[in-house]
């Protein structure tokens, strides 16, 4: 137990292997690793859920839009959930982690392994079991948090089916969908190019003054 920097109860109690649950990263990461990383991450589930079956508060996540159809665009779809979760229309989100738990959906937010090149996963067990898992190192960047939150919340929109622990090779087509639907989400399609094209005159104005100093 000491070699492995475990307590012997730790050793003893049969690990927590979630069905539903989507973490792909079977190219970078050994087996035990990744069953270490897994049953860490249920274990935190459960044991949240069971604080909450004690204090008789238990919550289920709300799905905050209908089910997402092949025929659906991802950018009105991202809209229509940002508007449900009472995001305004003419805001990026400022505060990604209140607004997801909106839908009751349980976060947690700690540090991965060393040498372990992996950012997210998600749990579906059940409505009272599903929740997020984002790893905030020290190395990893704000922005990539914010934006691997969105991400892993969208695969539980947008890709239910998806939820198997047995399944660990990436679906790029589904990878492609939720990183579009992340940035939908965390910034509008209009917004963002207000404030673009509000930097690219911004820029040229810089340089219309950079030459006459110059000159």
């Amino acid at each position: 137990a000491g070699a492995l920097n475990y307590s012997i109860s730790d050793l003893l109690i049969e690990p927590l292997i979630p069905k539903r649950i989507r973490f792909r990263a079977n190219a970078t990461l050994k087996p035990l690793p990744r069953l270490n990383i897994i049953n860490s991450c249920a274990t935190w589930l459960n044991d949240y859920c069971n604080l909450e079956d004690a204090l008789n508060e238990t919550t289920s996540f709300r799905v905050p839009v209908d089910s997402f159809k092949s025929s659906d665009s991802l950018q009105s779809y991202a809209e229509t959930a940002r508007r449900n979760l009472g995001v305004p229309e003419d805001a990026p989100v400022a505060d990604v982690a209140s607004v997801i738990e909106k839908c009751n959906l349980k976060l947690w937010f700690c540090s991965r392994p060393k040498k372990v090149e992996i950012f997210g996963l998600a749990i579906n067990e059940t409505p009272q079991k599903t929740g997020i898992v984002v790893f905030n190192n020290p190395e990893i960047s704000t922005e990539r948090i914010i934006f691997t939150t969105v991400h892993e919340f969208a695969h539980l929109l947008l890709h239910k089916k998806s939820f198997d622990e047995e399944l660990k090779e990436e679906n790029k087509e589904e990878e492609r969908q939720a990183d579009e639907f992340a940035g939908y989400f965390l910034m509008p399609k209009q917004l963002f190019l207000d404030k673009w094209n509000e930097n690219v005159t911004t820029r040229s104005e810089e340089r219309r003054v950079g030459k006459e100093c110059r000159s």
